[in-house]
């Protein structure tokens, strides 16, 4: 059973979440769902992850990207990178984050996003992900922390290290 929140999980709520795949929707109300589980990751499973050749898939440009940098934040690349297979390969099962949601991955002290702004159900790629990546690296270096708002798709991803707040 799911309760409303007031406010979005805090970075403290965030840091305890074991490592997974985790999702959070924001009400017409303005009032959070808890922190749901959607997916368990294990040291194993991510051992075993591979990354998929993103130049045999059909890449996606965005539109008009807003690239937001944390230059305040170093990321650790190997957790980055293992969070970002794991959401990856949940975008690339056709899986869809539900209107005003966020899906997000935690990996040891890393985390990537995929904000869904719109009210309906959206879509993710992993070439979407894989342009955030070389996007956040180009606008603020390949071991900090940023995001990218796609205006015109009402959604957007990014990296950070755990417990920070995303979306909202």
């Amino acid at each position: 059973m799911a309760f409303a929140q007031s406010s979005p999980p805090t970075a403290e709520e965030i840091a305890e979440l074991s490592d997974g795949l985790y999702s959070v929707t924001k009400f017409d109300d303005g009032t959070f769902s808890d922190i749901v589980l959607v997916a368990n990751v294990t040291a194993d499973t991510i051992a075993n992850k591979r990354h998929v050749d993103t130049t045999a898939l059909k890449t996606r440009s965005l539109p008009n990207p807003k690239i937001g940098c944390a230059t305040n934040r170093q990321i650790n690349l190997d957790e980055s990178y293992a969070a970002y297979l794991m959401l990856a390969d949940w975008c690339n099962s056709g899986n869809q984050a539900g209107g005003i949601t966020v899906i997000f991955t935690k990996v040891q002290t890393a985390q990537w996003y995929f904000c869904n702004y719109a009210s309906h159900a959206q879509s993710c790629s992993e070439g979407e992900l894989s342009d955030t990546w070389d996007l956040v690296d180009l606008g603020c270096g390949d071991r900090i922390a940023g995001w990218v708002v796609i205006d015109d798709w009402a959604k957007s991803f990014g990296r950070d290290n755990n417990g920070v707040g995303e979306c909202w």
